[in-house]
C-alpha cells in the first residue's frame, strides 16, 4: 500500500471511529446505533491496526479509553490478540495470522470432542520445513503440482483444543492446510475480507443451505470459491477433507 493510500485509510478509520464515539457519548450507553456503527467500522476493514496499551484500546491512530469502548469491542480485540499469539506460539515465527482480513478466524468443534478448536487464515513467510515438528502439513485440495506457477503464501492453521481449549501449550493437534493453486484466486488474494464461515454440525435453525457430508465428525468450515459456491472443509476422524456441493450458487 502506498503512503497516500495508507493516509486515506487512516483518515477513514479516524472519521468512522470518531462518529461512533460521538454517538456513544451522546446517549451515555451503547444503544443499537452505536453498536451497528462500530460493527460496520470493524467489518469494512477500516481498522488497520489494533493494539492495547494499558488503560486504552487503539483503532488505527485513535486511542479509545476502555471506559468509552463497548464490551463487545474489547472482547473482540482481546480474542484477536489471543489468536495471533497462539499462531506464533504453536506454528513458529514463519507463520503470521492474516489479521488484516475480516473474518480471519473461526472457532468451532471440528473433531467433535466437545472442546473448542481454532482455524486461522495465515501467511507462511518461510519454508514449510521450518515449522515445528508437531505441525502436520496437509493438502486436502490436491490442486497444487510441482509444475505450478502459483505463489500464494496463504494457508489455514488449525488447532485442535485440549481440555484447556485452543489457547494452550499442549493442543491435541495442529495442522497447516496449504495449496498455492487454491489460494491464488482473486477471492482469496485480492479481497479485503476472507471467505471463511463456520458451519455448525448440529444447527437446526435456520435451515442449512449446504448439507454437511456424513463423514464430517464435527463442525465444518465453508470456503469461498470464484464460482460462488462454498466448498466444505471437514475433519473425517483422521484428516481434513474437502467436500464440493453439487448445487447452483
Amino acid at each position: 500500500m502506498s503512503l497516500s493510500e495508507q493516509n486515506r485509510v487512516d483518515h477513514m478509520t479516524e472519521t468512522q471511529t470518531h462518529k461512533a464515539l460521538e454517538i456513544i457519548r451522546q446517549f451515555r450507553m451503547f444503544d443499537w446505533r452505536a453498536m451497528i456503527l462500530l460493527s460496520l467500522t470493524l467489518l469494512l476493514g477500516l481498522i488497520i491496526g489494533v493494539s492495547q496499551p494499558r488503560g486504552s484500546v487503539r483503532f488505527g491512530r485513535i486511542s479509545i479509553q476502555k471506559g468509552d469502548a463497548p464490551a463487545f469491542v474489547l472482547q473482540e480485540v482481546n480474542l484477536s490478540a489471543r489468536v495471533q499469539a497462539v499462531v506464533q506460539r504453536l506454528f513458529g515465527t514463519n507463520v503470521d495470522a492474516a489479521a488484516d482480513r475480516s473474518p480471519y478466524y473461526v472457532i468451532g468443534d471440528f473433531n467433535d470432542d466437545r472442546r473448542e478448536d481454532l482455524l486461522v487464515l495465515v501467511r507462511v513467510k518461510g519454508p514449510r520445513g521450518g515449522l515445528p515438528k508437531e505441525v502436520s502439513v496437509l493438502n486436502p485440495w490436491h490442486l497444487e503440482s510441482t509444475s505450478s506457477n502459483a505463489a500464494s503464501v496463504l494457508a489455514l492453521a488449525v488447532v485442535h483444543g485440549s481440555s484447556e481449549g485452543w489457547d494452550t501449550l499442549t493442543p491435541s493437534g495442529r495442522f497447516l492446510l496449504a495449496d498455492k493453486e487454491f489460494f491464488s484466486t482473486p477471492i482469496w488474494e485480492q479481497s479485503a475480507g476472507a471467505p471463511i464461515s463456520l458451519m455448525k454440525k448440529h444447527l437446526t435453525m435456520p435451515a442449512r443451505r449446504v448439507v454437511l457430508p456424513k463423514m464430517a465428525k464435527g463442525d465444518a468450515v465453508g470456503l469461498g470459491t470464484e464460482a460462488g459456491i462454498d466448498i466444505v472443509l471437514y475433519w473425517d476422524g483422521k484428516t481434513y477433507r474437502i467436500y464440493e456441493p453439487k448445487e447452483e450458487p
